[in-house]
Order: C-alpha cells, then sequence, then structure tokens
C-alpha cells in the first residue's frame, strides 16, 4: 500500500551553456505557445520538458503540477540539463488527480459505493486532502487480504482488478460531491535522461508500480 511520501529530490545544479527557460502555471499570461522567458513562461511541465536541449536550464515557478516532468532529450557531460525550483518557490510535482463527480458513477447492486474506471491499483485515495483506508479483511493472527466493500463500509476504499474499477464508500452518495477525491494515477514524478540534474523539487502521491 502506497503511503503518503515527498520526496526532495537535490542532485546538484551548475551552471550550463544552453537557453534558461521558465515554467510558472500561476502566472498572468502563461502559455505553452509562448517562448518560455521570463516574462512569457510556460504553462506545462510536460510541454517544457519536451523542449530542453543539451546546456538548458528550466526554472519552474511555484504550483502543484498534476503531470510528470519528463526529460525528452539527454543531456552531455559538459551540458548536462538542469530543472530547478526557482528561488524558494514551492514546487509540488502531484501524482494524484482530481476526479470530478461526474465520473464517479452508482456500483451494481450497492446503494452505498461509487465507482470509476481505473487501469491498475492507484495504492491509495484522498479525500479532501487526507488518505483514507482500503478494505482489508482481518485473517487469524497479523493477516490481512483484501477485502470487498459492501454499503456499510464508510471511508473505505477497493480496487476490483478484474474489471479495473476503483471503488469508494464515503457513507452514501456521490463521493465527489461537496468533497475533493484525488486518485494517484502516475508512477513517477520526474522521469530523467543520462546527463541532466534536478534541484529543489518536491514529488509526492505517486501511483503503485506493478
Amino acid at each position: 500500500m502506497l503511503q503518503w511520501t515527498t520526496f526532495f529530490l537535490l542532485l546538484g545544479c551548475s551552471i550550463c551553456s544552453g537557453a534558461v527557460r521558465h515554467v510558472a502555471q500561476q502566472a498572468e499570461g502563461a502559455d505553452d505557445g509562448n517562448p518560455g522567458t521570463p516574462d512569457k513562461p510556460w504553462r506545462s511541465l510536460t510541454h517544457a520538458c519536451a523542449q530542453l536541449q543539451p546546456g538548458d536550464v528550466l526554472t519552474i515557478h511555484a504550483g502543484r503540477y498534476r503531470e510528470c516532468a519528463r526529460i525528452g532529450s539527454p543531456g552531455v557531460p559538459d551540458s548536462p540539463i538542469v530543472i530547478r525550483a526557482f528561488g524558494d518557490d514551492q514546487v509540488i510535482i502531484d501524482g494524484a488527480d482530481i476526479v470530478p463527480a461526474a465520473k464517479w458513477q452508482p456500483s451494481p447492486g450497492l446503494s452505498n459505493v461509487y465507482e470509476i474506471d481505473c487501469l491498475r491499483d492507484p495504492g491509495q485515495l484522498f479525500l479532501d486532502g487526507k488518505p483514507i483506508t482500503m478494505k482489508l479483511n482481518r485473517l487469524k493472527g497479523r493477516r490481512w487480504e483484501l477485502g470487498v466493500l459492501k454499503n456499510d463500509d464508510r471511508d473505505l476504499w477497493q480496487f476490483d482488478g478484474k474489471r479495473k474499477k476503483l471503488l469508494l464508500n464515503v457513507g452514501g452518495g456521490n463521493p465527489a460531491e461537496g468533497r475533493t477525491v484525488e486518485v494517484p494515477t502516475r508512477p513517477h514524478g520526474v522521469v530523467l535522461r543520462d546527463y541532466c540534474r534536478v534541484n529543489g523539487l518536491h514529488v509526492t502521491r505517486t501511483a503503485s508500480v506493478g
């Protein structure tokens, strides 16, 4: 089961010879059609990381980026690619996505359980920012097994691997009505190539791998 963990990546940074680019999702006018300059920054990490070439520095401004920073091209020994937080900005790369109420549907035969399509076990769910518990059944001793959600299992969730469904019970009604439900969907927050360096990024709530 995935635990809530936040990783601080600090692999060093050096002066590079390429361009210095900026991504700032919260900045007014930020757009992936921009040139990535301080006054006209890119908006998404996905786009920004795909543009980087050896020697480039990507400066990431404050925000919660619900995407993977996947470097498209490798650096070279004397011109690494660097991605770094801007100054003391809090840059969070979040592996979880918000699932809106429209995507949750009643689970067949259960009045309190709702479900969404889900290709893999996310490892954890978050309700209003707090992790909630997977349905488990206790066996003899210290052994446990995965359980099956029932109508009286309030604030529990289950991944149905056969049906590829994620089920959630919050005690009745659509779980995302008046609440924020977040599901880890990305197994990685940062994917590097050769000769790449990272400084000052916080990666959290990535999905289970496997």
